[in-house]
């Protein structure tokens, strides 16, 4: 068998897991219908972040199979905007013929299915047009994050593609720093104020509001694990200092997003 493609077999069987178990977490009710599995399926989210590293280990292929940023673009609106568009279509139009408990009021919303087919987060459109809507559902916040990779990933890859692991690392790892510098200093004036700064609520919580917009940089870690996981896999699992270095960097960056 091609080595290759039994690869792309694992991995997509990986993604169809991961796919299955945030489905279910987000939809399912089974706490009241499968009591049993309640358990498994209550961390469903936690897939989202293995779709994330599953994203990492592939950029580079894809970037590379891409002349120029705009074919890259293209190639990813065409693969992920039909399946996107008809999923978000089947959602709006099945809660508002069939859903009058309305626990979905966004689904009920065709300016909230609009926002939700363009890749944007919502809270930006909000934050510039002084507008209120919403995800059609919130299980879609993680497709503003992929975008927010894709587009940062091939930035960086354009500008100089034969360092891209190199340039990308030290992209992702100072982008981390300030993002959760910013976002600690912000919450502790809000809190407990120990670092004695000067009070103004307003202005902490418009810094927090802006990190909740872009907190692609709080999950850049995951991306950051498929990378270096691709990265090593090209070495052939050969180990060296450098590569021990920088996994311990990526360790830290996980611990730190969890706060």
């Amino acid at each position: 068998m091609n080595t290759k493609k039994e690869r792309n077999i694992w991995l997509d069987v990986i993604r169809v897991i991961s796919i299955i178990m945030i489905m279910f977490y987000h939809f399912y009710d089974l706490h009241s219908i499968l009591p049993t599995y309640n358990g498994m399926f209550s961390h469903g989210y936690l897939w989202v972040e293995m779709l994330f590293i599953l994203s990492g280990f592939f950029i580079l292929d894809s970037l590379r199979n891409s002349d120029t940023f705009g074919v890259f673009v293209k190639k990813k609106l065409v693969r992920l905007t039909p399946a996107l568009v008809i999923c978000s279509l089947l959602t709006y139009l099945c809660l508002i013929l069939f859903e009058t408990s309305n626990p979905y009021g966004e689904s009920h919303s065709f300016y909230d299915f609009i926002v939700s087919i363009f890749y944007v987060s919502p809270d930006l459109v909000n934050k510039v047009f002084g507008t209120k809507v919403k995800y059609i559902n919130g299980g879609y916040w993680f497709l503003w994050v992929e975008i927010l990779f894709y587009i940062f990933a091939a930035i960086v890859y354009y500008i100089n593609n034969e360092h891209f692991f190199r340039n990308f690392f030290i992209f992702s790892v100072l982008s981390f720093l300030i993002y959760y510098v910013v976002y600690r200093i912000a919450a502790n004036c809000l809190t407990t104020n120990k670092l004695g700064l000067p009070f103004d609520s307003s202005v902490y919580k418009d810094v927090l509001s802006w990190c909740t917009i872009f907190h692609y940089f709080k999950f850049s870690v995951f991306f950051l694990i498929g990378i270096l996981l691709r990265q090593l896999k090209s070495k052939k699992g050969k180990i060296s200092l450098r590569n021990v270095l920088l996994s311990l960097i990526v360790a830290v960056m996980l611990f730190a997003s969890k706060w």
